[in-house]
């Protein structure tokens, strides 16, 4: 039998009662800061909402990657799939002899302080803070015999503390690997940067239904739209403007995902007519997901806001990355602005 066994609670649980408990107050976190709750969700294939969909080819190539490398960043814009990539890549890791048993996702999206980070580690890891003595130090200790594999999750907001706890538990943990998600690198040593690909498009809007499901892009459109209307499926009648929403979308997942959603009302043939206005239609009713994820705006909004102010300064300069109304400037006189 592997000696890769999730805990009862899943394969990313907070392990061991020892953790310390969400939303505790941690005395080294500057000077008595809450440490907010880590989100509960995504905790491997068995607890996924929806239906993983495509990238074998991207799991493939990953696997092989992952055994020659301790730092292996997913690198994309947002709603590329990072998060979903990398934890299917984790929880369907085959641990060798010279490769990590444990599995713990550290969600970081929810952080807004630099030295929260080792913190919500600790919890993920189950590993409680040592009083008088910095939570690094203690982390260091406890992970430092375990073959262990940390997925870091949305890294890009804090992504200078993110490179230096990984730098410097890397260094104290030899059997240690880590897998981080990020708009951008960490710039750690040793580290593998991996660019997350859209998905795959179909090769044309005139190809049957069956050889249109080849494409991982119209696959998951397939598949979300048809939790929202059943038995929706890719017909002779709706191919080309499924393809035309694949395309518009850039073969981008959550675009796709949040254009899938507008099925119930809508016909794949006014989604793809109504994209020409790309950033306003797709919004969905989910309420539990991330508030980055539920529309084209918010995850634009979300980069928007990772820009220092010195970045910030030059957006104006593009009608396109306003926040007010832009106007015939964008070619529509109704466009909706970022």
């Amino acid at each position: 039998m592997s000696d890769f066994m999730p805990s009862s609670a899943g394969p990313f649980s907070a392990g061991p009662s020892r953790a310390a408990p969400s939303g505790a107050v941690l005395p080294g976190a500057a000077h008595g800061s809450t440490v907010p709750a880590a989100p509960r969700a995504g905790l491997g294939a068995d607890a996924e909402a929806t239906a993983f969909i495509g990238r074998e080819t991207e799991l493939a190539e990953l696997r092989a990657i992952l055994p020659t490398t301790r730092a292996l960043t997913l690198c994309g814009p947002g709603g590329i799939g990072k998060t979903r990539l990398a934890q299917r890549l984790a929880t369907t890791h085959q641990p060798t002899a010279n490769q990590p048993a444990q599995v713990r996702l550290v969600e970081l999206a929810d952080l807004r302080r630099d030295e929260l980070v080792p913190y919500r580690v600790a919890e993920a890891a189950g590993v409680t803070e040592e009083p008088g003595r910095p939570i690094l130090d203690t982390l260091i200790e406890a992970l430092r015999p375990r073959r262990t594999l940390l997925v870091l999750d949305n890294c890009e907001h804090l992504i200078n503390a993110c490179a230096r706890f990984c730098q410097q538990i890397l260094a104290g943990c030899p059997s240690l690997r880590i897998i981080a998600t990020s708009r951008e690198p960490l710039r750690v040593a040793a580290e593998k940067i991996w660019q997350v690909p859209p998905l795959t498009l179909p090769s044309a809007d005139d190809l049957s239904p069956a050889e249109m499901l080849r494409s991982d892009a119209v696959r998951l459109f397939a598949d979300r739209a048809s939790a929202v209307r059943p038995g929706f499926t890719i017909t002779a009648d709706n191919r080309a403007a499924v393809a035309a929403i694949c395309a518009a979308l850039d073969g981008l997942p959550l675009a796709i995902e949040l254009a899938a959603a507008q099925v119930g009302v809508l016909s794949a043939e006014q989604i793809a007519t109504l994209l020409a206005d790309r950033f306003r239609l797709p919004s969905a009713d989910e309420r539990t997901g991330p508030a980055r994820h539920r529309t084209l705006r918010a995850a634009i909004d979300w980069s928007h806001d990772l820009l220092t102010a010195a970045d910030s300064k030059y957006t104006p300069t593009c009608p396109c990355a306003s926040r007010k109304p832009a106007g015939n400037s964008c070619g529509n006189r109704n466009a909706t602005a970022l």
